[in-house]
C-alpha cells in the first residue's frame, strides 16, 4: 500500500476471553489504533481499557523478542526443527501428542481450523486450553443449574435486581464490554455489590457492601 496510507482490519481482541470484535488501524504495516467493531454482536462498537491497552504490548521494549529453548534464546528455525523431530519420534513410537494453548475463542475460526489440521495429522492427539485468569470455576458451577458445563450469557438488562459477589463485571469479569452495554440500555433497577476491594463495578453500584475476603 502507498506509504502513510491507513488500512482498517476487522479482527478479534485478545485482551481477555470475551473475544470482542475490534477494528485495527494499520499504517505502514504497523497497528496504531484499536477501536470496537460496531457490527459485532458482543462489543457493539465498544472496547474496554484492557483492549485499548493491548496495542502497547506490540511496542513493549521489554517483551520476549524470540523463542527460548530450556531458558536460552533460540531462533525460530531451530525451534521448528526441534519440534518437528519430537513429533516424528512420537509418531514412530505410537505416542500421543498434546497441544496446550490458551482458550481459543469461537470468534477465531482461522486459528481453530489451523489447530484442527494439526490434530488431524497426528492421530490420537488432543488439544487442551489453560488460562492464567480462568473462568473454569464459573463454567463448572453452571452445570447443576443448566445441565451442561459452559459460560452462561447473563442478561442483566432484563433483571430488576442485580446482586454481585466480588464479580467485577463492568471491569474485568467474563465480558465487561457486553455487560456495560446492557447496563446502559437497561431499565431502572437496583444493583448491589458485595466485594472486598474497590472495583469499577462497585464504584458504579447503587449500594456497595464491603466484606472481608473470607466472608464472601
Amino acid at each position: 500500500s502507498p506509504a502513510g496510507r491507513r488500512i482498517e482490519y476487522a479482527t478479534t481482541c485478545a485482551g481477555c476471553g470475551a473475544g470482542c470484535g475490534i477494528s485495527a488501524s494499520v499504517r505502514d504495516g504497523r497497528p496504531v489504533k484499536l477501536e470496537g467493531l460496531p457490527s459485532h454482536p458482543v462489543s457493539r462498537g465498544g472496547l474496554c481499557a484492557a483492549g485499548q491497552a493491548g496495542l502497547l504490548g506490540l511496542y513493549d521494549s521489554h517483551r520476549v523478542l524470540q523463542p527460548r529453548v530450556r531458558g536460552q534464546p533460540a531462533s525460530w528455525p531451530v525451534v521448528a526443527a526441534g519440534v518437528g523431530e519430537a513429533l516424528r519420534q512420537a509418531a514412530s513410537r505410537g505416542g500421543a501428542v498434546r497441544l496446550l494453548t490458551g482458550t481459543v475463542e469461537a470468534a477465531s475460526p482461522t486459528l481453530r481450523a489451523t489447530i484442527g489440521r494439526f490434530l488431524a495429522r497426528h492421530p490420537g492427539s488432543r488439544h487442551g486450553g489453560r488460562d492464567a485468569l480462568s473462568a473454569s470455576a464459573v463454567a463448572g458451577a453452571h452445570r447443576p443449574a443448566a445441565g451442561e458445563r459452559g459460560l452462561p450469557r447473563f442478561r442483566s438488562d432484563r433483571a430488576e435486581v442485580v446482586v454481585s459477589f466480588d464479580a467485577d463485571f463492568l471491569g474485568t469479569w467474563i465480558s465487561p464490554v457486553e455487560f456495560t452495554a446492557m447496563r446502559s440500555l437497561a431499565r431502572p433497577r437496583l444493583h448491589v455489590q458485595f466485594e472486598s476491594r474497590m472495583s469499577l463495578t462497585g464504584a458504579k453500584a447503587d449500594r456497595r457492601v464491603v466484606v472481608a475476603p473470607g466472608e464472601l
